[in-house]
């Protein structure tokens, strides 16, 4: 009722609060709940439709089968690869490491799964256009690999890059979109043994040893005169014209006061891990 406005609302699933929307206005027979991120919103319908789960959720895709197909045989099923999914993630946490939190987080960081004397790169799709990135396992195995693992278990898909600095760095790799956010551990840094030039990808943190998830791409001369202190992993080789068709998109002063946060989001759709 009116008499509410102005006082949360939370909905809940089996005694635990998923969101606490404020009411704006009095409810007669449908609400709508607005200001909530696109993979929050997605989040929130698979556990008002399933109730909470041991595993977390994604939905990959969707369709209508006019049909019923015939049905694989096990063999058939055994042999089709599952690129860049839960089933190689898996491999990076155990069941137990897994927090139980609406969003992606563990107690730990993940295991050694990469082979440093392979190449790893990463597609980053986005909703400005793609950039491929190209890692260095060598220099920065510890890195590399959390990077690999954050990517193959879908913990970028539908984030945003959240700060914009011209001229600097775009930097991204919080579902949160706040800047605060991160996987639910810490790990730390690794000797920087390069200079920052344009397209270096490197850790973004809150000081020494407190690599999470967050990352930055060095967009202007700023960037390339950083001190040698957050721990470079990667390079982009493909698709510089779309980092800097983000670095110029206009941004608006945040809660710090630092003129980052965009005025349009530009999104990571989808982070695909390749391994040769």
């Amino acid at each position: 009722t009116s008499s509410h406005v102005g006082q949360p609302m939370s909905i809940v699933i089996d005694k635990e609060v998923i969101s606490s929307p404020v009411i704006n206005s009095a409810i007669s027979n449908q609400g709508i709940i607005e200001g909530i991120p696109a993979a929050d919103v997605r989040d929130l319908v698979v556990q008002l439709n399933s109730g909470p789960l041991a595993v977390p959720l994604r939905v990959v895709s969707s369709m209508v089968l006019n049909s019923v197909p015939p049905a694989a045989t096990p063999a058939a099923r055994l042999s089709t690869p599952i690129a860049n999914g839960p089933l190689v993630a898996s491999d990076c946490w155990t069941a137990d490491q897994r927090r139980d939190t609406p969003r992606l987080q563990w107690s730990a960081p993940p295991a050694m799964v990469i082979d440093p004397a392979k190449t790893y790169t990463a597609r980053v799709e986005t909703s400005l256009g793609d950039f491929t990135i190209t890692f260095f396992p060598q220099e920065a195995p510890v890195t590399v690999n959390n990077f690999v693992c954050l990517a193959r278990a879908g913990y970028y898909d539908d984030t945003t890059f959240h700060r914009i600095v011209a001229g600097f760095v775009i930097q991204g790799g919080d579902p949160t979109g706040t800047g605060a956010g991160g996987p639910g551990y810490e790990f730390a840094d690794e000797p920087v043994t390069r200079s920052y030039e344009l397209g270096t990808v490197a850790m973004a943190n809150a000081g020494p040893d407190t690599n999470g998830s967050q990352f930055f791409v060095v967009v202007g001369d700023s960037g390339t005169q950083l001190p040698p202190q957050d721990t470079i992993f990667g390079q982009v080789t493909k698709g510089m014209d779309v980092v800097d068709r983000i670095a110029a998109v206009p941004t608006r002063a945040g809660g710090s006061g630092e003129k980052s946060t965009p005025i349009e989001p530009v999104t990571i759709e989808k982070i695909t891990i390749d391994e040769t």
